[in-house]
């Protein structure tokens, strides 16, 4: 150590780190901090996007269970105009679907009909009320549930 100054070395090679040195360090930490939240907000856009198909899906069970209750309800009319004793309690398969054709009710000038159908997890409950004489529909409604008790599908 003749006349040289003397130095603190450490196991960094001889560099002594200060609070100068530390701009690696802040942009390290920026870089997985954006990462991050960029990470967040794409999961979040893909679980949408997942969610959505099963939006669509259950719509479109609705729609065929809609239709398979009006596949019902015209078939109880078509054995109404058959039979005027036709008193309903009869379940139609479409293939894995089903719908059911609630017990008939009759007064005067009037029949009393609902139609029950189920795709999947959705349900469809049609009440219609058709004029005796020629099986006219004089009123049509889905309900949210069905009115009669002994009209339930498997």
């Amino acid at each position: 150590m003749s006349g040289e100054k003397c130095t603190k070395e450490n196991r960094f090679g001889g560099r002594n780190f200060s609070k100068k040195n530390s701009g690696g360090f802040i942009a390290l930490v920026s870089v997985i901090l954006i990462s991050a939240v960029l990470l967040a907000i794409l999961l979040s856009l893909n679980m949408s996007s997942f969610f959505t198909r099963f939006n669509i899906l259950d719509s479109e069970n609705k729609k065929r269970s809609e239709f398979l209750a009006e596949v019902c309800l015209d078939t109880a009319r078509m054995n109404l105009l058959e039979d005027k004793t036709y008193s309903g309690g009869e379940t139609i398969f479409q293939g894995e679907d089903s719908c059911k054709i609630c017990p008939i009710g009759f007064s005067v000038g009037t029949i009393h009909l609902e139609t029950r159908a189920v795709v999947s997890s959705s349900h469809t409950n049609l009440k219609a009320l058709l004029n005796s004489s020629n099986m006219s529909i004089l009123s049509f409604e889905e309900l949210p549930t069905p009115t009669s008790r002994s009209c339930s599908l498997p």
